[in-house]
């Protein structure tokens, strides 16, 4: 196959570990879904990005937030900054390439079955993913970061924006019985296995 990776995006009901079909039946995502893909089962893709996009709950906790100190809040500013001055991952390409050329080579040309594999959920284990009336605020933010971002950072650079951008947005939640609003959050989860940067490169870029 001359295909240079493979996507698949999954919505619609789950619980940890779980989606569930059109008929409600639940689907293990590992041992299910995942496993199609791995090195076994798809040999065309050894060595190929294999990336992932889950929007369903995980379970049916809900998170009502953290406090953050005054003094954490300037940190995470800094931080910010320091990332965004980063983004471009010289340095850290540089690093790959030395820890590469230390590395022993292989007896053979094997690696893992489950190597390169990307795996982006709307929320971490036990808690819920919300949607609201225009959509997924998860894969409206995936949209928006990849048409602005992809023709110049890597799948890695834009999940932390992605994951920064969902959790950061305070989520207004009605008690159907009490109609008392509560405000929660979400916060995605992003799993890869990949020992190389993956960059999608649309060939094209709109302001």
């Amino acid at each position: 196959m001359k295909y240079d990776s493979c996507i698949v995006v999954i919505m619609g009901h789950g619980d940890d570990g779980t989606i569930c079909d059109i008929h409600g039946e639940e689907i293990d995502i590992d041992h299910e879904i995942l496993s199609l893909f791995n090195g076994d089962n798809a040999g065309d893709l050894v060595e190929k990005p294999k990336f992932f996009i889950f929007q369903a709950c995980r379970g049916g906790n809900s998170d009502a937030g953290a406090v953050i100190s005054s003094h954490q809040q300037e940190v995470n500013k800094q931080k910010l900054s320091s990332f965004l001055k980063y983004q471009s991952g010289m340095v850290l390409n540089k690093i790959s390439n030395l820890l590469l050329k230390k590395s022993p080579a292989h007896s053979s040309q094997r690696v893992p079955i489950y190597s390169d594999f990307f795996v982006f959920y709307a929320t971490v284990p036990t808690m819920v993913s919300y949607r609201h009336w225009t959509g997924s605020e998860f894969i409206d933010s995936i949209s928006k970061v990849f048409y602005k971002f992809a023709h110049k950072y890597d799948l890695e650079d834009m999940a932390i924006i992605i994951k920064r951008r969902v959790g950061s947005q305070e989520i207004k939640v009605k008690n159907k019985q009490t109609q008392e609003e509560k405000i929660k959050f979400q916060q995605p989860q992003f799993v890869t296995t990949n020992s190389k940067k993956y960059f999608m490169f649309p060939g094209v870029h709109i302001e």
